[in-house]
């Protein structure tokens, strides 16, 4: 054994480098991939919100139009009830 462990380990040293690498290749692309799912993720989180909020001020617009009659024919009440007040 004492005859065959330097080859050997020189053979196994000379090749980890490469190793390594390889393996830091590997690890930054799946590192890269699951960064580019979050932030793909994250910009479809960021739409959606967008897009309820954009659909709640139209809800609140909508709504306030519908009022904005009402306020409209109490204020015409108001100013035909002054009137006769005032005859």
């Amino acid at each position: 054994m004492w005859l065959f462990r330097p080859p050997v380990q020189r053979h196994f040293l000379r090749g980890l480098p490469w190793e390594v690498e390889k393996n830091l290749h590997r690890l930054t692309g799946q590192w890269s991939e699951s960064i580019g799912r979050t932030v793909d993720d994250l910009a479809r989180q960021a739409e959606d919100f967008v897009r309820e909020e954009l659909d709640t001020v139209e809800g609140l617009v909508a709504k306030a139009q519908d009022q904005r009659v009402a306020i409209e024919q109490a204020m015409n009440l108001l100013d035909q009830t002054e009137t006769r007040l005032r005859e």
